[in-house]
Order: C-alpha cells, then structure tokens, then sequence
C-alpha cells in the first residue's frame, strides 16, 4: 500500500493558529482545519518530517473513512495550504505556512469568500481582532543603538550550506488560479486605462480576474462594473468595483454572496472503488453473495502484497474477474500491477480510463514503436447479469 510521508520548513506559531481557526475555518471547515493541525502534530520537529505512515493509520488515528480523508484534504490543496505529490510508492504532502491575517483580509478570492460567508458585520469583527493598535510614541526619543555601534564586521571566507534548505517559512501566494480562463487582454482593451493610477499592472489583473473567477460574470460585466466603479475625481476605485460586484451579483441572482463549493466533478464511481471492501465487492462483481470463501482471502493477500492505491486494486480485481470469471492467484495480479505501474496507472481514475479506452498516461513515451493495440485481453462473453452488475459499478464514470 502506498505510504505517506508529511514535510515542513516551519512551525505553528499563535498567530498562524488563529489565523486558521477565525479566517480559514469558515471557508473550508473543521475537518479541513483538524487535519491541517494532525499533519502538523505528525511531523519529527527535529527532521521536519514525519514517518512513513499508511492511509489505513491515519483514518484509524482520526476516526475517519476514507472520503472525508480525501475531501478535507482536497480542501487544504485547494486553498493552498499543503502541496501533494505522488508516484507509484509514496505520496509526500508539503505543509504552507496560512497567509498573514492582512495577507488574508487583501486577498481577492480569500477576502471576498469570508466576507460572502459570515457577513460584513463578523467579516468587521475578525477584521478588528487583527488590528494592532498605534503607539504613540511622540513624546519620546528613539535611542536605539544601530547594528553598526554594536557589532563589528569580521570577513566570512567559507560559504558552506549558504543554500542548504534551513528552517523557515516561505510567503503563502494565497488562493492560486490555475485553470480559470477568463480573457484578461480583451477586458482591457474594452476598458479606459486613463482612469489606472498606475496603469495595468499584475496586481490588477490578478484582482481583475479574481472577481470574475469569484462571481462568474462575464467580459461585458466586468466592463461595466469598472465604468461604474469610476470615482468623481476620474479615479477607478477598486473598494467600489468590489461593492458594486456583490451588488450586481445579489441583484443577478437573488443571493447573499457566492459561496465556496468543492467540485464533484464526475467521481461517485471512483468514490466507489476507492471506498469498497473486498466483500462489497464480490457482491458487485458477483451479482450475488455465493461464491468461494477463498476469494475472499485471496482479494485480502492482493491487498497486502500490491503496494497500489485500494481504488486501483479494485479496478484491477473487478476487470480480471469480468475476463476470468475467477480470481487467479496473486502472482497473476502482481504481474499486471507491474504492467500498470510501468504504464503510469498509479490512480483510481487512471485505472478506470484504461479499462474503458485502453488509453494510458505514459502511452506517448512510444512514438517510435509500433501502434500498440488498445487492449489485448480477449472480448469474453458474459452473462446478461454479469455485464448488468460489472457495469453498474461503471455507471456514471466517464473516461
């Protein structure tokens, strides 16, 4: 089974616990969060990473099942929180430092979301709880001694570990888009620039796109919310273009704000897979409950022995039995995991396009050889109730 191996350069500090459970939670939620913390609670603080650990320990440590696992940490991915890696062996996750409450607060997306989701009056509230009050110092002398009337310089002639990787947080880019296509270049050719301070600079195309990604408006209503957020001294103004969006969309769609949702996409079928016992799924492939007691076993030893995800093996299992009719030894299993892997089907999804097409990720490392056929296992015929009860684990999935 695949392990799991969790890395950081940093360490929580009361700022950064705050920052999650008052600004972050509200978006993404308690799992997430209580996730977030068991990573961070997991890693060696003097290796800064933790042990090897199975997917089944940590849902045994947490009290989970599988897919609150995964949503939780989808949700840490999508708000960029952890970053995760994978190959055939070992999945590394990266734990990101939050970004700083003002960071948070001047976020497009981020900002926008929790304002949408607790209201302006709490938004305010946490808002102030961040505020670091003015000290007026103005009736006394600064007197601090400069680094120079201290210290004095003596030359360093070795450079050894200057680059190594040392302790220490690198700035959190925010909320990342990385597959919105909104047609930054023609919205402003449509616009006045004259009316930009200083002109069209990344910062305003990230805050640009960041609203429209946030309210799904389109080039035309992007437009006519810079034209409207136009001050009267022939200023754009972005706090009005923000106000002026979440009253366009209130108005369009009858609504508080937009709310952060997770994407489904086309998925109960691998939820499936990536969720099914060995006995749930001799049902299923099956049709029915009678069937040899060491299928059972044997399904148990292709779990223990394939070092691939339980989704993938399920895949696997389902189509042998489709083909065979039985379940071969665990030999027959590894040689076609061999098989797999090499292919680069190292996940549930890729599993499932390959038994439906044939098509697999690494196909195109053979542009020299010859065309390979999509598949070479034989077309077996079945009976109308095997096809019926294959396919309905199949149903819904598109490759």
């Amino acid at each position: 089974m695949v392990k799991n191996t969790i890395y950081t350069r940093f360490t929580l500090g009361t700022d950064d616990v705050n920052c999650l459970h008052l600004l972050y939670m509200p978006l993404i939620g308690n799992d997430a969060i209580s996730l977030y913390m068991f990573f961070h609670s997991y890693v060696n603080r003097r290796s800064m990473k933790s042990e090897s650990v199975k997917i089944d320990e940590i849902l045994d440590i947490l009290g989970w099942r599988l897919q609150k696992y995964n949503d939780a940490k989808a949700k840490l991915e999508g708000i960029n929180l952890i970053k995760t890696y994978q190959n055939a062996e070992e999945i590394v996750i990266i734990l990101l430092s939050p970004v700083t409450p003002r960071n948070f607060f001047n976020d497009s997306n981020l900002g926008l979301y929790l304002m949408s989701k607790v209201g302006e009056k709490i938004h305010d509230k946490l808002y102030k709880k961040f505020i670091i009050p003015d000290l007026d110092l103005g009736d006394f002398e600064n007197v601090t001694k400069s680094f120079d009337e201290v210290f004095k310089t003596a030359l360093i002639t070795s450079e050894e570990n200057l680059n190594a990787n040392l302790v220490g947080r690198k700035p959190n880019q925010g909320s990342v888009l990385s597959n919105f296509d909104f047609d930054i270049d023609l919205f402003i050719s449509k616009i006045d620039k004259n009316f930009l301070d200083d002109g069209i600079t990344s910062d305003f195309k990230k805050k640009m796109k960041s609203i429209a990604y946030v309210y799904g408006f389109t080039i035309e209503q992007m437009v006519n919310l810079y034209n409207d957020a136009i001050d009267k001294n022939g200023n754009f103004s972005y706090d009005v273009f923000k106000r002026k969006s979440g009253n366009l969309y209130n108005y369009l769609y009858n609504n508080n704000g937009p709310e952060l949702v997770i994407k489904t996409e086309n998925n109960d079928v691998i939820f499936k897979f990536d969720n099914m016992t060995a006995l749930e799924l001799l049902n299923q492939v099956v049709g029915s409950n009678d069937y040899p007691v060491i299928y059972l076993k044997k399904i148990a030893e292709i779990y223990e022995k394939i070092n691939l995800p339980h989704g993938v093996l399920n895949v696997m299992i389902a189509m042998v039995y489709r083909e065979k009719e039985t379940i071969p030894s665990i030999n027959y299993f590894i040689r076609i995991a061999d098989s797999w892997v090499n292919k680069g089907i190292v996940s549930t999804a890729l599993a499932l396009k390959y038994i439906e097409d044939g098509s697999y990720p690494n196909q195109n490392d053979f542009v020299d050889s010859k065309p390979r056929a999509k598949s070479n296992r034989p077309d077996i015929e079945l009976e109308d109730w095997q096809k019926e009860s294959f396919d309905n684990l199949m149903k819904g999935y598109k490759g």
